[in-house]
């Protein structure tokens, strides 16, 4: 399972990450490597300190004496050699360790980068399958997780793998029989718990994935009702809902930190009384000559001090990435989701020039049997201007939405001109249409960011964005072009709800769109501004408008009115 965790790791990285992960393996290979040369030399150093004679047992540390060090005491030749092999492999070790740090974070600004892209890019069906707190979860908690309890842990787990194996061989080419008991011992005992925990853990990565889903759920809709929560003092109520799920968290984390650390105490106490027992044979047998077995153990020790450190670190590595596996798959299956809508190269490109025409158009949700609107006609023409009507829940919206190619009939078919609208094409039609939807706030933005959206040319030409903001009364001292200029580097936070819907509406204008939908957008506005919007759109007979309103004191500006009642649709014409 592990492994294939690590093959659905593989396939997030661009090219350039792939080969900073295979230097990464090079580089860990490099340090295990540097770890076993430096505590290796540990057998002979000691062997030599209680004799120095003792040299000609270690013909190649004695020929390396003779030829480069001749003349040298070979207690100090040795001596320099070990720390400096020691010094080595701590600079490797640092390095790697830097270096992991920083992949993991490139790591993680990649796949970030790719989740929103993902997420942005997703058709409007798609979108509204999942609940906001779901993708703000996946881009933060979710990513966290991706980060530190799979990849760090991953690498890891390589790196604490080379130090393990090579140490074992180590240990092997000194006595192969001591060796396999205490390799031995240290398998069997970690697989044996792993045994154990694998459905525990399998059940707590399910609940830490449910429950950062949930507490993101439950931050977000406490800040949506912030003002309720003042004037119903219902503060005890979103706080009880955010600690009970914040405590089921931390405590399945908390069962996940123990279940790292458990074996920690066991394995090392037995492992060390392996070697105690060891060392009390060793002496029975070896009663007379404890230079002979001294310096095995000394190399056994030092071992240990890795070997037993990099067992758990495995170990722990396997926990931690089994207990975000669940938050692991959740992004996976985002990153690997065929997005319909993504933005791609259009080969059928067509504009709006002469009307839109819904033929036998029927809607229904997926997975429900009631239709929202059966086999509805009309035509709207270049140039109409348009207002729906209707109570509330009685299908405006979804109108509004076919109309917008967010979402697509379920039977009949709409027609731009004589291009049938499908999901082929529906970046083009798009490309024709800006839409103002009721609540439109960028908390972050400034105020002329928030007109440009990104596309920075828009505002080069600050007349005409002056103009408009006049014409809509976006403040009473716009009047004054000083001010305007002072006015729009404002946070967009500071304006009042009515003005960020006139923002709305003048980042709608600024792009010169044929066709524009205001979906309730001048539900905060006062009468007269609202009345004076109405006006001047309506003033553009090229413009097509389309209004979702509950305002009857403006429908005479419309020369249709689409008045919708229980999913059924009545068209009034010539109003105006």
């Amino acid at each position: 399972m592990i492994f294939l965790i690590i093959i659905d790791l593989i396939k997030l990285f661009s090219i350039k990450r792939k080969i900073n992960f295979v230097f990464f393996i090079i580089l860990s290979f490099l340090v295990g490597i540097s770890q076993m040369i430096s505590v290796g030399a540990i057998m002979p150093l000691v062997s030599i300190y209680l004799d120095p004679n003792y040299i000609e047992n270690y013909t190649l540390v004695s020929k390396f004496i003779s030829v480069y060090a001749n003349g040298l005491h070979p207690q100090f030749v040795l001596t320099f050699l070990f720390i400096f092999f020691l010094i080595f492999s701590s600079i490797l070790k640092i390095f790697l360790i830097y270096y992991q740090s920083f992949f993991a974070q490139s790591v993680g600004i990649d796949v970030n980068k790719n989740v929103m892209t993902k997420i942005l890019n997703q058709s409007y069906e798609e979108f509204v399958k999942n609940e906001y707190s779901f993708y703000i979860s996946n881009l933060t908690s979710k990513s966290n997780l991706l980060i530190n309890n799979i990849l760090i842990q991953i690498t890891n787990l390589i790196s604490s793998f080379f130090v393990f194996v090579f140490f074992i061989i180590l240990l092997c080419f000194v006595d192969f029989f001591s060796t396999l008991i205490i390799s031995s011992i240290l398998f069997i005992s970690y697989f044996l718990i792993i045994l154990k925990l694998k459905k525990e853990v399998k059940f707590i990565s399910d609940d830490i994935n449910f429950f950062n889903n949930s507490i993101v759920k439950s931050i977000y809709d406490a800040l949506q009702e912030f003002t309720d929560i003042i004037f119903y003092k219902s503060h005890n109520y979103f706080i009880e809902a955010f600690h009970k799920r914040d405590f089921k968290l931390r405590q399945s984390n908390a069962k996940i930190i123990f279940f790292q650390n458990l074996p920690k105490v066991i394995i090392e106490t037995i492992a060390i009384s392996s070697i105690i027992i060891m060392m009390y044979f060793s002496l029975k047998i070896y009663e007379n000559k404890i230079q002979d077995f001294i310096p095995f153990f000394s190399l056994l020790i030092f071992s240990s001090l890795r070997l037993l450190p990099s067992a758990q670190q495995i170990y722990s590595c396997l926990i931690s990435i089994k207990g975000a596996k669940s938050s692991f798959n959740e992004i996976v299956e985002i990153l690997n989701s065929q997005n319909a809508n993504a933005p791609k190269e259009n080969n059928e490109i067509f504009f709006f020039n002469k009307k839109i025409f819904f033929h036998n158009v029927s809607f229904k949700y997926a997975n429900t049997r009631k239709y929202i609107f059966k086999n509805i006609n009309f035509e709207i023409n270049q140039g109409d201007k348009i207002a729906i009507v209707g109570s509330n829940g009685s299908g405006k919206s979804t109108l509004v939405e076919l109309i917008l190619g967010l979402r697509f009939p379920s039977n009949g078919k709409i027609l731009i001109d004589n291009t049938i609208l499908k999901k082929s094409n529906i970046q083009s039609w798009h490309n024709n249409i800006s839409y103002i939807p009721q609540n439109k706030k960028i908390s972050e933005f400034k105020i002329y960011e928030s007109i440009s959206l990104g596309q920075t040319e828009l505002l080069k030409d600050k007349t005409k964005i002056y103009n408009l903001a006049k014409e809509l009364d976006l403040d009473p001292n716009i009047k004054n072009f000083n001010f305007f200029k002072e006015f729009i580097n404002r946070d967009i936070n500071s304006l009042s709800g009515g003005q960020v819907q006139k923002i709305s509406i003048i980042r709608a204008l600024l792009r010169n769109r044929k066709f524009i939908v205001l979906d309730e957008s001048t539900s905060a506005i006062d009468n007269q501004s609202e009345k004076k919007i109405i006006e001047y759109l309506s003033k553009n007979k090229n413009l097509t408008l389309v209004v979702v309103t509950h305002n009857q004191n403006f429908l005479k500006k419309f020369n249709k009115i689409f008045k919708v009642s229980n999913s059924n649709l009545n068209i009034i014409n010539n109003l105006k």
